[in-house]
């Protein structure tokens, strides 16, 4: 039987994020009630969405919708270490309704997310300057959280969202670089590799 996690079991209604590091061991196929995004840290395995398995390894990110269905089968040699965090669209609605007659950058790409998609590609690689600059974002939203569990440091709640909106910014920029990079390309208008550029974008 499918099990089913719930977003009350990690975070308040009032604040319906939380972001956590882990190695991540097999684990049966589940679903959720809030969106998922998980960044490879280093190692690598099988993921498996619905019925599509896709390989996964440092560096790759990808996103979860509510209700979708996933598991994991880390390789047995390298050990898949993740941060996950989990978030509802509430996160980030007033930021939506406030740029929705807007046509700016950031929220081109925020937008998208409180769309249901059909199907893509799930996953974006990244590498050099964007990999590093993502994973410090993580690692101060990991104490930020680790703050505010404790209770130790005024504003935790405030600053883990506004880092969120921060590292959706830096993901944005992300893809529409390789975006740019290959739609001017005529070898490459039709790749594999823009295919995947553009369905990121529609889920990010």
């Amino acid at each position: 039987m499918q099990k089913k996690l719930w977003g009350k079991g990690y975070f308040s209604p009032d604040f319906p994020f939380y972001i956590m590091e882990l190695t991540q061991g097999d684990i049966d196929e589940h679903s959720h009630d809030f969106y998922e995004m998980v960044y490879v840290r280093s190692g690598r395995g099988d993921h498996w969405i619905g019925d599509q398995v896709f390989p996964i390894h440092a560096g790759d990110l990808y996103v979860i919708n509510p209700g979708e269905r996933h598991r994991y089968q880390p390789a047995k040699s390298e050990p898949l270490r993740i941060i996950n965090l989990l978030w509802l669209p509430a996160l980030v609605e007033k930021l939506l309704r406030e740029g929705q007659h807007k046509r700016t950058f950031t929220l081109r790409y925020l937008k998208p997310l409180s769309r249901k998609r059909s199907r893509f590609e799930h996953r974006l690689n990244l590498n050099g300057s964007a990999a590093f600059r993502v994973e410090a974002l993580l690692d101060e939203m990991l104490r930020e959280q680790n703050a505010m569990e404790k209770s130790a440091l005024p504003g935790s709640a405030l600053l883990l969202r506004n880092l969120f909106c921060a590292l959706l910014v830096l993901l944005s920029r992300a893809i529409f670089e390789k975006e740019e990079r290959t739609k001017n390309s005529p070898m490459n208008r039709h790749s594999p590799q823009r295919k995947l550029v553009e369905t990121a974008i529609s889920y990010l």
